[in-house]
């Protein structure tokens, strides 16, 4: 399939819309979080377009981008420290 067009970009983003904000909610039980991963995946989505490159299945492509922006976000999750080391007490003194 050659690039979207305007048209077909915006029947892409309503008739998907849900499906992925769906996805992201059932995983993560954070309206926010679902919310913003959805915009994320929309966001690559125009990305991709924008560079002219050819989909073959937008609903597959969508969740595709979908899995990797919510693998993105676990690995940033819990590469953080939950406990910032300026909270840590010094327990050599108990």
């Amino acid at each position: 399939m050659p690039s979207l067009t305007e048209e077909e970009l915006i029947e892409s983003y309503q008739r998907y819309i849900e499906p992925i904000y769906s996805f992201f909610s059932l995983k993560l039980l954070n309206k926010k979080i679902a919310e913003d991963l959805t915009s994320e995946v929309f966001m690559l989505f125009v990305k991709h377009i924008k560079q002219n490159k050819p989909i073959e299945n937008i609903q597959a492509y969508l969740f595709g981008i979908a899995r990797n922006v919510f693998l993105m976000h676990l690995r940033k999750k819990y590469q953080e420290p939950s406990v910032s080391y300026s909270e840590i007490h010094d327990f050599s003194a108990y």
